[in-house]
């Protein structure tokens, strides 16, 4: 669930709660990690669209945290009490769908699949008019869609996080899980983030033309590494 994790640790409300959480069990100190507010209409709320909507210490924090659940799971096990994540799927998933799922449960929260094929999203309802709905239902939302329109769409309207689960630009979610495997595969400790990946050669070989690629190069120049 290594994409669930660093997903809610990028949600500014979830990293909150998680931080009271941290708060009254280890000490460890979260303040700060969300002070830039992206295009939104929520007072102050966050969605990631790509992974450049985070800064390089943004990234850096969330994997810190990321990799501290991993190794204590348990200490996180109520940190999304009574929260609910909408996930909006468009294009089949096994992967992304299960860890959200599972990831949710294991931190105490409710994720709901909500597939869109027979849905009247994009016919009868528009993606603005969805994203005011759900955030009156749910806590956040994960949208694994076509276009990167419908993500904005979704965003437009909506006071609660969306987060960009894929479209045909970017794919965050999957950098954030990608940085962790890779950090945590070179060595690289939880407070050494911030540089864990600077200067590494990175090499991607495949379909070039596809929103992965789009987000790799983009991870690769927040990260400094050669790509």
């Amino acid at each position: 669930t290594n994409s669930t994790s660093t997903m809610f640790a990028s949600s500014t409300a979830v990293k909150r709660l998680v931080a009271q959480q941290i708060s009254t069990k280890n000490g460890a100190a979260l303040t700060g990690l969300v002070t830039k507010r992206f295009k939104s209409s929520g007072a102050g709320v966050r969605h990631i669209t790509k992974i450049s909507d985070l800064s390089r210490p943004e990234i850096a924090s969330i994997l810190s945290l990321a990799m501290e659940m991993r190794a204590d799971p348990s200490n996180y096990h109520d940190a999304l009490q009574h929260k609910t994540l909408l996930m909006l799927f468009e294009k089949p998933s096994l992967r992304t769908r299960v860890s959200l799922e599972a990831g949710m449960t294991s931190l105490g929260g409710h994720g709901i699949a909500y597939m869109t094929g027979d849905s009247p999203i994009g016919k009868k309802e528009t993606y603005e008019d969805t994203g005011a709905v759900l955030s009156r239902m749910s806590d956040a939302v994960t949208a694994r869609v076509k276009s990167r329109d419908q993500i904005a769409g979704l965003a437009a309207n909506s006071t609660i996080p969306i987060i960009n689960a894929l479209d045909d630009f970017a794919h965050p979610m999957q950098m954030l899980a990608d940085m962790q495997v890779m950090m945590e595969y070179l060595g690289v400790a939880p407070e050494e983030t911030l540089d864990g990946l600077q200067d590494i050669t990175f090499a991607f070989v495949g379909d070039l033309n596809n929103n992965v690629t789009y987000d790799l190069m983009r991870t690769g120049c927040i990260m400094g590494m050669n790509v």
